[in-house]
């Protein structure tokens, strides 16, 4: 795997789960090109995070896990959109919930 190092004093931000890998904040990288994996290390190679190259901006690419037991295959990914669409669904229903209280309590309004 390509490793990217953080400048001194960037740590704390990706230890913490900042998603976007910035720029600015790397010391140094493997050549890294559109697409790669690449694990962020700190200067004493202590393992961080683990990241794919998609520049957009300042940013360099995303975090996608910060385990480094973590395999990265087909099965990662379909458990990450699976765990995305779940919280989606749970998000949708707890607004119709909201909209649905909403509407009894304008209703209610109006009665009063």
């Amino acid at each position: 795997m390509k490793i990217a190092t953080l400048n001194k004093g960037k740590e704390t931000k990706y230890l913490n789960q900042y998603p976007l890998v910035e720029e600015e904040d790397i010391f140094q990288h493997d050549h890294l090109k559109e697409g790669d994996l690449f694990n962020i290390v700190t200067e004493n190679n202590q393992y961080i995070a683990t990241a794919y190259v998609g520049r957009q901006h300042k940013g360099l690419g995303w975090v996608i896990t910060y385990s480094q037991e973590e395999d990265i295959n087909i099965t990662f990914f379909e458990n990450l959109f699976k765990k995305a669409l779940e919280e989606k669904l749970k998000e949708q229903k707890e607004e119709k919930t909201d909209d649905i209280e909403q509407t009894k309590q304008d209703v209610q309004n109006t009665l009063d």
